[in-house]
């Protein structure tokens, strides 16, 4: 009764902040007891508290090194507002006038009679992997076209049915600024940041223009972007819970479906799995990066669960999308000048004896081997890429400074469509690059 008394007797503010200290003694009980500060101390003998320490985190004795220090993401009215602006106006951008020219321009000369092959079952060979060409025929199919466009040079388009072919392309490319804007938020950028790279791929001349005919570079450039995209889904998720796993499958697919497309992508995942060791380090930097234990056991295990996962999944992906190109070309092509020796007894020739013709139906559905042929092919088609001679190709050094070559792509009196970079983003974009290179340096030699 007396403990009762007293207690009831004890200032409401004092019984409030009573409640605060417990809940904090309960939640930081593993750290160390900090003196409180004199004008704290007077606070406390002025109102009864009882407590001369309370424990605290010491901040300043425990320096943490943020490597990817993004551990949640909830996105704003002003982001979905900003996301639908930005897919309007990036869709406007490529989609704009599509009909022009109604004649074959650059790409389509190769992309075209691809696409046309792909419906006709004509097997034929390529200087990249065919998941970009699978796509294009996939909306060709959608589209209910029948193979029967001209794409010879100097010819003219005699049905709309381009224009639909067109728009697979231009459509996958006005994502990009899309994905771009939440890749950036993800990661933890600003609105005012992500906006400004996003209005950069929108307002990039080569992306628009290489992006809105029939060819492949506008769905690279989409998978590229959704690279980097999956990349900070997985680095705000937590680890190794069902929405980790779905996010980091998502991630292997995208990159799986990047590289099934160009080979040159390749190296965009050593880039990615760098994002994953950097996040990795902020996770064990206690006994990695503190105690300079670089092959701490679990830190060398989830590495080594990430790297080999991934690789999995892109593996997977890349021979799936060769073993339906496999699928779908069964006949023989008469004109093409590059056909692989081995590929010879596997393909149906049309005019042939339907006896022959039945032999080598059975022997292509027994003895091929979508394995072994998948990597004589890729083989082929890297010797094809070296021995193909591109009079418009640049060299990557070439491309910062704008001293890379400009793509005409069509030509008409006074007008004309060329491809070349934006002259503000590649300058800002190479100055950036070399400001934030030395500043992380800078910054992590001073800490």
């Amino acid at each position: 009764g007396r403990k009762l008394n007293t207690f009831s007797r004890q200032p409401r503010n004092s019984l409030s902040c009573q409640f605060l200290l417990d809940t904090m003694l309960n939640q930081y009980d593993n750290f160390d007891n900090v003196e409180l500060a004199d004008s704290e101390k007077n606070n406390n003998s002025k109102n009864n508290y009882g407590y001369e320490k309370i424990i605290t985190q010491k901040i300043h004795e425990k320096k943490r090194y943020d490597f990817i220090s993004i551990n949640s993401m909830r996105f704003t009215h002003a982001d979905l507002l900003l996301i639908t602006l930005i897919t309007f106006i990036s869709f406007w951008t490529r989609n704009f006038m599509l009909q022009f020219p109604s004649e074959p321009v650059f790409d389509e000369l190769t992309y075209g009679p691809i696409t046309n092959n792909y419906i006709d079952g004509t097997y034929f060979e390529d200087q990249y992997p065919p998941l970009g060409k699978l796509i294009l025929f996939a909306f060709a199919s959608l589209n209910q076209y029948q193979a029967k466009l001209n794409f010879s040079r100097n010819s003219e388009y005699t049905s709309v049915d381009f224009i639909g072919i067109r728009q697979c392309s231009a459509l996958f490319s006005s994502f990009c600024p899309t994905l771009i804007y939440t890749s950036l938020r993800c990661f933890g950028f600003s609105i005012l940041c992500s906006l400004t790279a996003s209005i950069m791929i929108i307002c990039e001349n080569s992306m628009i223009v290489s992006g809105r005919f029939i060819s492949i570079d506008g769905i690279h450039h989409f998978f590229v972007c959704l690279t980097f995209m999956s990349t900070s889904i997985v680095m705000i998720q937590k680890n190794y819970t069902p929405s980790w796993w779905l996010a980091f499958i998502f991630n292997g697919i995208s990159i799986g479906c990047l590289i099934s497309i160009k080979l040159s992508s390749l190296s965009l995942f050593p880039f990615v799995c760098l994002i994953h060791v950097f996040h990795l380090l902020t996770i064990h930097q206690e006994e990695v990066v503190k105690k300079k234990n670089y092959l701490f056991r679990i830190f060398i295990i989830d590495l080594l669960i990430r790297v080999l996962f991934l690789l999995f999944i892109i593996i997977f992906i890349y021979f799936f999308s060769f073993v339906i190109h496999f699928i779908l070309l069964p006949y023989f092509n008469y004109q093409s000048n590059y056909l692989s020796r081995f590929l010879d007894e596997m393909l149906i020739r049309k005019n042939e004896n339907p006896t022959i013709r039945q032999q080598r139906w059975s022997n292509r559905a027994l003895n091929m081997s979508l394995i072994r042929n998948t990597f004589r092919l890729t083989k082929a088609m890297n010797q094809m890429n070296h021995s193909i001679n591109e009079s418009f190709a640049s060299k990557w050094y070439t491309w910062p400074l704008l001293t890379n070559n400009w793509v005409l792509f069509y030509s008409d009196g006074k007008t004309h469509i060329t491809c070349f970079c934006q002259i503000v983003n590649s300058f800002l974009g190479t100055l950036s690059m070399i400001f934030a290179l030395f500043c992380g340096i800078y910054c992590f030699y001073v800490s």
